[in-house]
């Protein structure tokens, strides 16, 4: 019934006549269960990274995605809801309906790292991950970030980084393209580029996410507590089931699902020709960079230019 609930999307009316069980029973199931599994299962599978997970994190990205000193790609997530009782205009965004905003960081394998749930749908994504509790501690550098490092094949030692799109700040412990209106030059252009395709990680988790988990297609309905609790839970389970799968194999992850590469042409994940899309959180806003934070981007670009280009 549980499951069901989360896989399906299907309402909480359909499913007490499915069951044969009130809906304030079904409701109070289903909060219990979610809370059982965010307490039992987030300690195993979504523990705070250590600096020794988040180096294994930077390896990852290189590997993978071919961008070095990577320790996480942030983005967030619009999840329905129905409009709060005297709420206003606070839940609702800019793609026009009520939403909460679910704010994560991911790993090169698909995997959240931290996730920050509730934020006003109204919010951009700068505001979120500066008021979220990730955003806070890497502001004030109590995040294990590990120390500075030599990109390969280099002597020149660069920050460890986050990632994200325009919609975040510049800083020197997180990357984001340059600005797209006005003219690029080419290598603006390869970095922006080598960003997005890592960055993709967490938009193919959303993915991911929603094409299993179908609650967040749909329009959630209750209190704003018992949302966070339902958004939580779908988090922990899409984490064990991803590390089950790589264990043991299991259906939830096949490579189609996501974003891939042939011959130099990328082929979307069989997530984006579901029927709901998963929207995006974040609309630009104005964002001041400091100067290092911007060296710092221009030696990742040179580097991408430079030792650092690839083939493709």
């Amino acid at each position: 019934m549980f499951l069901r609930f989360l896989a399906s999307g299907d309402s909480m009316f359909s499913l007490s006549i499915a069951f044969r069980v009130s809906r304030a029973a079904l409701s109070g199931i289903i909060m219990e269960t979610c809370q059982a599994l965010w307490t039992v299962l987030q300690p195993l599978y979504m523990k705070p990274p250590t600096e020794e997970d988040l180096k294994l994190v930077s390896r990852e990205f290189n590997d993978l995605w071919q961008f070095p000193n990577c320790i996480g790609a942030v983005d967030g997530k619009h999840c329905r809801i129905h409009k709060p009782p005297n709420s206003g205009s606070d839940y609702h965004n800019f793609h026009d309906f009520e939403s909460i905003v679910l704010m994560a960081v991911v790993d090169a394998r698909y995997r959240f790292l931290y996730i920050d749930v509730g934020a006003k749908g109204k919010e951009n994504d700068s505001t979120v991950f500066k008021r979220s509790s990730f955003g806070k501690a890497l502001e004030v550098n109590r995040l294990p970030v590990p120390g500075d490092k030599e990109l390969p094949n280099t002597s020149c030692p660069l920050p460890h980084v986050f990632i994200g799109d325009e919609a975040f700040p510049l800083k020197t412990n997180f990357l984001k393209p340059f600005s797209r209106y006005g003219d690029l030059t080419t290598d603006k252009k390869i970095f922006n580029y080598r960003l997005s395709r890592a960055r993709r990680v967490v938009e193919n988790t959303f993915g991911i996410l929603a094409s299993r988990f179908r609650v967040l297609k749909s329009t959630m309905m209750g209190k704003l507590e018992a949302i966070d609790h339902i958004v939580k839970a779908v988090c922990v389970l899409h984490n064990f089931l991803m590390v089950t799968n790589a264990q043991n194999g299991n259906s939830y992850f096949t490579p189609v699902l996501v974003d891939r590469e042939a011959n130099g042409q990328i082929i979307p994940g069989s997530w984006r020709r579901q029927s709901i899309p998963v929207l995006p959180s974040g609309n630009i806003s104005g964002n001041f960079s400091g100067r290092d934070a911007l060296k710092i981007r221009e030696a990742f670009k040179d580097y991408f230019c430079g030792v650092g280009r690839v083939p493709w």
